[in-house]
């Protein structure tokens, strides 16, 4: 229930502008019949299930393999940074929300790790309307406004639409220096299999 209602606040708290246009979404219908079988143990039930083309991009972009989603948004400077800002290194991208205890401990085994790996990069995507509590969360993390390696980044709730899945917070995904997506992690990471990602 805790992850069900960071996660919901997550999604209420994205409110800064993106460079993909809202898509208007096409809900589909799928029916889904189950026939009872003769002893009864089986019950016949109809499932509507609504898709969109926003669930079909969502899904697009969270696949193994899938390129680094476009984006547009800004950072804690308020400087307009975009996807093409992290080429040719590396990339680990967290969704997450500075209020949040766990989101915390998970991004401080990520920093634990990242002197380890020099040639990536850690973008930190949170909701504008969490920007009070980012300079205590910073604080807490010993991270730099100046960091090199180190992005925090306050993205809208389109750009969020687009690649968070409701699995639980935080959501990590790792990208290769091709940024290509190689993994996604929902709630924790596996430092030893994380780290190897970043190899």
């Amino acid at each position: 229930m805790k992850y069900l209602l960071l996660s919901i606040s997550l999604l209420i708290g994205f409110s800064c502008f993106a460079d993909k246009k809202k898509s208007k979404s096409k809900t589909n219908v799928v029916k889904k019949t189950e026939e009872s079988s003769s002893d009864g143990t089986m019950v016949t039930a109809n499932t509507e299930m609504q898709t969109s083309d926003n669930y079909k991009n969502k899904l697009e972009n969270t696949r193994i393999d899938a390129p680094l989603f476009a984006f547009k948004c800004s950072d804690i400077k308020n400087t307009t940074i975009d996807q093409d800002k992290f080429n040719d290194r590396n990339l680990v991208v967290m969704l997450y929300n500075p209020d949040c205890g766990h989101c915390m401990e998970v991004a401080r085994k990520i920093l634990e790790i990242l002197p380890e790996h020099k040639d990536t990069r850690l973008l930190l995507m949170s909701g504008e309307n969490t920007t009070p509590a980012i300079p205590e969360f910073m604080k807490t993390l010993g991270i730099s406004e100046d960091s090199e390696n180190i992005t925090i980044a306050l993205i809208s709730k389109e750009t969020t639409e687009a690649i968070f899945e409701y699995n639980g917070i935080p959501q990590v995904m790792v990208y290769g220096q091709e940024r290509l997506l190689r993994k996604v992690y929902y709630k924790d990471i596996d430092i030893l299999d994380f780290s190897k990602l970043l190899e």
